[in-house]
């Protein structure tokens, strides 16, 4: 379950990432980016 949620905030942060681009927010795509990294870092701590 944790493996799930952890793809499911990957995948949500990278549309987010997508919506801040086109709308030209670039702090908030900043932030957003670095959420992805940190889910996806995340996924080689779980059991």
């Amino acid at each position: 379950a944790t493996v799930d949620a952890l793809a499911l905030g990957f995948i949500a942060a990278r549309l987010a990432f997508i919506g801040l681009y086109l709308s030209d927010k670039a702090a908030l795509r900043s932030l957003v980016w670095t959420a992805g990294v940190a889910f996806c870092a995340a996924l080689f701590f779980v059991r």
